[in-house]
This record gives structure tokens, C-alpha cells and sequence, in this order.
């Protein structure tokens, strides 16, 4: 099995296990978690090497419909991704509040002539703005992503 094939199938067993019973639980985990080689399972469970891989071929092709009808693993996948999403948004939105309080948004005693004083309010307002928008936009992109985890 190739790794991506294995992580997804654990992924999925993970998710349903619970719908087979327990000697194809015993016999799925010991190919997928312990590494056993059909013939080494065959020995443990009484059984023939053959009847071992048509059980696990079955085991495999109940994942798949069990997650083509349910969609579980997907939808979890989505909720991952929504996560990620939300943790940049998070970061940006942190980010930019650490900016917007190292400005001095009052004028600074230092600040001696009316043009540093008009630079000052003129950029407080482009900051105050750009937080405003990149706000909506963070609101707009975890919309988004709720809409699409609930399809």
C-alpha cells in the first residue's frame, strides 16, 4: 500500500470502525497498525492467507462506500482546512492589531509641525480602514468556508 493510500484508509478506519464487527476489526488492525503480512494474520486468526485479503479488500471497499455515503472523512478534511484558514486570518488580524498599536495615534509632544501632525491623523486613518476592510474580509472568508463544511 502507498503511504497516501494508508493514511487515507487509517483516516477512514479511524472514522467508521465502529461499523464492522470485531473480527474484522482485529483482523483490519492487525494489517493496518501492527504491519502484518497476510500470511502472519492468516496464522494468528486460524485461517488461509486468501480469506485474510478478501477480508481486508472488503474491509477496504466498505470504507469507500461507507465514506461515499456518509462523507465523513471529507467533510472532516474541510473542517481542517477551515481551521487552517482561520488560524492565517487569526495571525493576519493579530498581526495588524501589534501594528496598529505601535502607532502613536495621538500627537506626540515631539511632533512640532502641522504637516507630522496631518501625516500622523492621515495614516491612523489608512490603518483604521485597512483594519476595517481586512476585517469584513476575514468575516466574508470564515462565511465561506462555514457554507462550504455544511454542503
Amino acid at each position: 500500500m502507498q503511504i497516501e493510500e494508508l493514511v487515507e484508509t487509517t483516516k477512514l478506519y479511524e472514522i467508521y470502525k465502529n461499523s464492522f464487527n470485531l473480527n474484522q476489526r482485529e483482523i483490519f488492525e492487525l494489517y493496518l497498525y501492527k504491519n502484518l503480512q497476510l500470511n502472519e494474520i492468516a496464522q494468528l486468526k486460524n485461517s488461509t492467507r486468501q480469506a485474510i485479503y478478501s477480508r481486508i479488500k472488503q474491509s477496504k471497499q466498505k470504507l469507500k462506500e461507507l465514506e461515499e455515503n456518509f462523507g465523513f472523512y471529507n467533510k472532516l478534511n474541510k473542517i481542517s482546512e477551515f481551521v487552517r484558514q482561520l488560524s492565517l486570518v487569526h495571525y493576519e488580524i493579530l498581526k495588524n492589531l501589534s501594528n496598529i498599536q505601535n502607532f502613536d495615534f495621538h500627537t506626540d509632544k515631539t511632533i512640532k509641525n502641522e504637516n507630522q501632525i496631518a501625516i500622523n491623523k492621515k495614516t491612523e486613518y489608512q490603518n483604521i480602514t485597512y483594519l476595517q476592510n481586512f476585517s469584513k474580509n476575514s468575516i466574508d472568508l470564515i462565511n465561506k468556508l462555514n457554507k462550504e463544511i455544511l454542503n
